[in-house]
């Protein structure tokens, strides 16, 4: 019994009055994988002789976690956190006759059936091989996978791996041997349910490639056998470029199994037509966009050309001029769809001026950029073959012409001293070929140049020196600065 003292308020008298006692309070938190106080805690009232099952049955406990997704599994007098496993925890469970004591702090175990979950397993790599022979404690390349969040792999019993690779989807015989990309393999998967969780009786184990199957409880501890199905990945290597992307046109990276030698492609995109240099890391070299060649060659002044530029394949030349035009000329190169003629007075403050392309293998012109021709002087010309893509096969040398009707004059002939314009060399050995150019009021805009088709079997010097590098032939060219040239024959013994 109690008391309840009353005071009054203008002259201080009390009196006393007897109450009923109060029936003790204890607390009840909720425990679970995921911790204390998963929901918030609840104190109920307890009467004389109350047991841990009178707790687990009252009403106030259900209706208080009715809405939380919760279900009771038992009652301790620890937080699930506090056992070291389940050998332990089963081990503490408390008699369900126990009396309930003013003070305690009892704690509710609690599960969250699991209706489905989901598996990322990762696929078997192709080439690689796997043996199970021996005892499941040796296996190696078993199976590797992301358990679902409320479930493990089996932790107390060493009978069970996580998983083996099987034969067949029965899962009954390991698979022993070495994987093939795109091929299709079976993986047994054991799981087992956590304290704070468990699996309904249906429910659905989803593997991340697709399959889903309804997992086998082998026993009463909630352990379970899902069959997954899953297809083996290549072992593809970083790729090499098949096709370089261009400015008009898609490359290709072919990629190749390390495992089985397969290959696949992947698409590269196009590429900005400036950024698009030639295979030589020149604006004008082979491969080059239209458009970032046509840019350094209007750029430049030099009577030599932007750097990229080769005599051959074009060998464009100039022989004829009169008073009021110059014709070109040059060789008809493979793969080439269209030529492009660019042009100007000679000079450095003279910058090139497309002058208009061509499908021919010559030109005769007689204005540039709108102005007439001249008598008397020297124009400077380079000729761009594209392809069918626009992009440049090859860029030819400046070449400089002299108009007839003053003293602008042209190399007529380039004579060297190779006999018949041939010559045969020795690996490591030379010959010099001392080249000469004829011809009348030769105003010189350029030096003789010299150029060999195949430097890796012999090179040419700048002054014409050829030099054998191994067994074979190529040519090696000795033009002026019109484009007329000797054409020398080089065998290297």
């Amino acid at each position: 019994k109690g008391e309840i003292t009353y005071t009054c308020e203008n002259c201080g008298a009390t009196r006393i009055e007897e109450i009923d006692e109060v029936p003790p309070c204890t607390t009840i938190r909720w425990s679970s994988v995921d911790g204390e106080n998963i929901i918030s805690s609840l104190d109920i009232q307890i009467t004389d002789g109350m047991t841990f099952e009178d707790i687990l049955g009252s009403t106030a406990i259900s209706s208080h976690f009715a809405k939380s997704g919760y279900m009771p599994l038992s009652l301790r007098l620890r937080p699930l956190s506090d056992y070291s496993g389940t050998e332990e925890y089963n081990s503490d469970e408390p008699d369900m006759d126990t009396v309930i004591e003013d003070g305690m702090i009892l704690y509710i175990i609690m599960a969250k059936e699991l209706g489905s979950a989901e598996i990322t397993l990762t696929p078997p790599v192709c080439g690689i091989s796997i043996s199970t022979s021996g005892s499941w404690d040796s296996q190696t390349n078993y199976p590797r996978f992301t358990t679902p969040k409320g479930a493990n792999y089996k932790p107390d019993d060493s009978e069970y791996l996580p998983g083996y690779w099987c034969s067949d989807e029965s899962g009954s015989a390991p698979y022993n041997g070495t994987f093939t990309g795109g091929q299709d393999y079976h993986a047994k998967l054991w799981l087992a349910a956590d304290l704070g969780y468990c699996f309904s009786n249906d429910c659905e184990i989803t593997v991340n490639n697709g399959v889903t199957e309804k997992p086998l409880c082998v026993d009463n501890e909630c352990l379970f056998g899902v069959i997954a199905k899953v297809t083996a990945v290549h072992n593809w290597d970083t790729g090499t470029i098949t096709k370089p992307a261009t400015a008009r046109a898609a490359g290709i990276r072919t990629f190749t199994c390390k495992g089985c030698g397969k290959t696949r492609t992947e698409s590269i995109p196009t590429i900005d037509p400036m950024d698009q240099m030639g295979t030589d890391g020149t604006p004008v070299g082979s491969g080059a966009s239209a458009e970032v060649a046509e840019k350094a060659i209007m750029a430049s002044g030099s009577d030599e050309g932007p750097a990229g530029t080769k005599f051959a394949p074009l060998c464009l030349k100039s022989t004829k001029q009169t008073k009021a035009s110059v014709k070109l000329t040059w060789t008809k190169v493979s793969g080439a769809k269209t030529y492009v003629i660019y042009g100007n007075k000679c000079g450095k403050a003279n910058k090139m001026k497309r002058l208009g392309p061509t499908t021919g293998t010559n030109k005769t012109l007689k204005k540039i950029a709108g102005a007439k021709i001249k008598k008397g002087t020297y124009y400077k010309f380079i000729v761009v073959a594209l392809d069918s893509d626009k992009n440049v096969i090859s860029t030819s040398k400046t070449v400089h012409a002299g108009t007839a009707g003053g003293k602008a004059g042209n190399p007529a002939k380039v004579t060297t001293k190779a006999k018949k314009n041939k010559v045969t060399v020795k690996v490591k050995k030379t010959f010099k070929l001392a080249a000469r150019q004829t011809g009348k009021n030769i105003k010189k805009h350029r030096d003789l140049k010299y150029e060999t088709s195949n430097a890796a079997i012999a090179t040419v010097s700048s002054k014409g020196v050829i030099k054998g590098v191994k067994k074979g032939t190529c040519t090696v060219y000795a033009y002026a600065q019109n484009g007329i040239c000797a054409k020398i024959k080089v065998t290297v013994k």
